[in-house]
């Protein structure tokens, strides 16, 4: 089936099954791309050679998404679940918002091309604490309440709903402060 709006999807095809991808950074690793650092699966994307078109980690890149709808996904997920604006702008030499937005709409844009026009494309957003690697345990500090998240998640949403290629925005791991 031709991919339609969620909103019609879910309004004239309310039985219809969607199959998620999932387990990106994982996959990637057993691949041998090496994600270790605080961008974590957005790592390959910050190299200059991945954009080349020989380059291995860019080819391990689309034989994984090409492998996720070959087991039957057909929505699949930006790798960009570490790619919020603070952690890109100190760990790269990616600096301004400007600069941010082409880095997010290049990957969406190669995902889209990879994964075509009939799977659903969700823009992946990771957690407040996965910039401070508490993701799973919750810990997001003595005082999450201060914690500025509007700010935090601002330039990732807004760039991601400003793009045509984009389906869904999904934010990921969400945790429970205790």
């Amino acid at each position: 089936m031709k991919r339609i709006s969620i909103e019609k999807l879910i309004l004239e095809y309310p039985t219809r099954v969607l199959v998620l991808d999932g387990g990106q950074g994982t996959e990637l690793e057993n691949r041998g791309i090496n994600i270790g650092g605080p961008v974590w699966s957005a790592t390959p994307f910050t190299s200059d050679s991945f954009w080349e078109q020989s380059s291995h980690d860019r080819e391990v890149v689309e034989e994984m998404y090409r492998d996720f709808m070959n087991a039957g996904a057909n929505v699949l997920m930006t790798i960009t679940y570490q790619a919020n604006f603070k952690s890109i702008s100190e760990n790269t030499s990616i600096q301004t918002l400007s600069a941010y937005n082409g880095f997010l709409n290049r990957i969406v844009s190669f995902t889209r091309r990879i994964i075509g026009e009939e799977s659903y494309l969700v823009g992946s957003i990771g957690p407040w604490a996965a910039h401070v690697s508490s993701e799973y345990t919750g810990n997001y500090g003595p005082h999450p309440e201060d914690i500025d998240y509007y700010n935090f998640f601002k330039p990732q949403l807004d760039s991601f709903n400003e793009n045509k290629d984009i389906d869904l925005i999904g934010f990921e791991t969400a945790s429970q402060f205790s």
